[in-house]
């Protein structure tokens, strides 16, 4: 518990409490303030009685032993907290505008609400730390790995998967039955999910991961290879002003991009799925059933940070998710995120949100371009998260709002029964793949059917 006399000399105010500070550090260390109340402590001060918070702006607290301290609604602006231990400390409301803290220990502290706006952190540790509701925007973050921290508001993270028996897909009718079955589950739901499909023609060939996370050298030059492509074909991108947009022309013309393709027509997953009739490999197809929140339009803000974050340089990318190496950088890369995402919205206000790198969402683009209007296109995207299977974005991020997923199997030996349903139904390479190449090809096709 906390020293008596360390009590006393806190309650004789900021600057004496200051200088005794450098004098007793050198004598004995950090002080141990472990467990007080300090509103309790300071409850029959003038100050605290003016204003209903502990007064505790600009004081210094170096080295001191804070676990288990409850500063609730305490203001503890431009205070310092260098080499401090704050493990299990409850701030919940606290005003740590402008604070300093520096490899301090945070760990489960309570955070809840607390107002970081401009506050330094620097190698701080927050392993199961509450910061839900906490204001993160303009606080320095160099080399704090806040994914340890919770960042979301209550969202389960044991949200059922449903124990259904899903048949494996053997014809159009059998997809259809086992997503009415999925979406039965849903039917009591105060706000219904929204469903999303991916199909992948070999099981098992792929994570969900997006093409340039499957190659590291691809992925260290993500945006390079994006302002190389423009720079040789800026024709192809007249007009496009805003990341979102560069990126999916980019995507839809071969580059490599975490961008994952995605779809709200299930048809067309399940064409994809089935891609490769030669290949008697099973093909699968993904089921989403995402939350309205995690689902963005392509104007959204947080669709514009993730997009831009993905034009920064990997080295200011590594910075701004907490990389040891990016300790010194976080505020030049977060000034030049925020150049980026003005240059496409003038309006746009320089605060920006860190938990938002830590989102996975789905973005709804806009329909400008025939192949996505053709294949009801969509796309999951991350900054920080690099493969979209639902047990390990939930490993690495704790109560983060996130779809259920899904899977069902097309076993090999229906792959080209189900492509003549689908053919049926207009679902071919020439409507999903609009363009003359595909109907160059489609014709090969046609006329090599007929001389067989």
């Amino acid at each position: 518990m906390a020293n008596p006399q360390h009590v006393e000399w806190l309650l004789e105010g900021v600057e004496a409490w200051n200088a005794r500070q450098d004098v007793g550090r050198s004598l004995h260390g950090g002080f141990d303030l472990s467990g007080l109340d300090f509103s309790r402590h300071f409850s029959d001060t003038g100050e605290y009685k003016r204003r209903g918070h502990t007064p505790l702006a600009g004081y210094r607290f170096v080295d001191a032993n804070l676990i288990g301290a409850k500063l609730m609604n305490a203001d503890l602006t431009k205070t310092e907290f260098a080499g401090a231990d704050l493990t299990d400390a409850y701030l919940y409301n606290a005003d740590l505008s402008g604070a300093r803290i520096i490899s301090t220990k945070l760990i489960r502290a309570y955070l809840a609400n607390a107002n970081l706006t401009g506050a330094y952190l620097l190698q701080v540790n927050l392993a199961d730390a509450d910061l839900v509701g906490a204001i993160l925007t303009d606080a320095y973050l160099g080399g704090v790995k806040i994914w340890d921290a919770m960042l979301f508001y209550g969202y389960s993270q044991t949200s059922v998967q449903y124990p259904l028996t899903l048949n494996h897909v053997q014809s159009i009718a059998n997809l259809l039955d086992n997503i009415g079955e999925i979406k039965n589950c849903y039917k009591d739901a105060k706000d219904a999910p929204r469903f999303y499909f991916r199909g992948e023609c070999q099981r098992g060939e792929w994570k969900l991961e997006p093409s340039v996370m499957r190659d590291q050298t691809l992925a260290e030059n993500e945006s390079a290879m994006l302002t190389e492509l423009i720079s040789r074909r800026p024709e192809e991108f007249n007009g496009l002003t805003s990341g979102l947009s560069q990126l999916v022309t980019a995507q839809h013309n071969g580059l490599k991009t975490r961008f994952l393709d995605i779809t709200s027509n299930p048809m067309v997953a399940l064409f994809h799925a089935c891609g490769e009739t030669e290949n008697s490999q099973d093909g699968r197809l993904h089921v989403f059933a995402a939350p309205r929140q995690i689902i963005k339009p392509f104007n959204s803000d947080t669709v514009s940070i993730i997009a831009n974050y993905a034009r920064l340089p990997t080295y200011h990318q590594m910075a701004l998710i907490g990389e040891p190496n990016g300790i010194t950088i976080y505020g030049m890369a977060m000034e030049q995120l925020f150049q980026l995402i003005q240059s496409e919205k003038p309006y746009f206000v320089s605060r920006i949100d860190p938990r938002d790198f830590y989102r996975v969402i789905i973005v709804e683009p806009q329909k400008s371009s025939e192949r996505i209007r053709a294949q009801s296109g969509a796309f999951l995207v991350s900054a920080f998260h690099q493969q979209f299977e639902r047990d390990e974005i939930i490993r690495r991020t704790k109560d983060i709002p996130l779809y259920d997923h899904y899977q069902l199997t097309i076993p090999g030996e229906y792959k080209a029964s189900i492509l003549e349903e689908l053919q049926m139904l207009n679902i071919t390479r020439e409507t999903l793949f609009p363009g003359l190449d595909s109907s160059a090809e489609a014709i090969t096709e046609l006329y090599r059917q007929r001389s067989e």
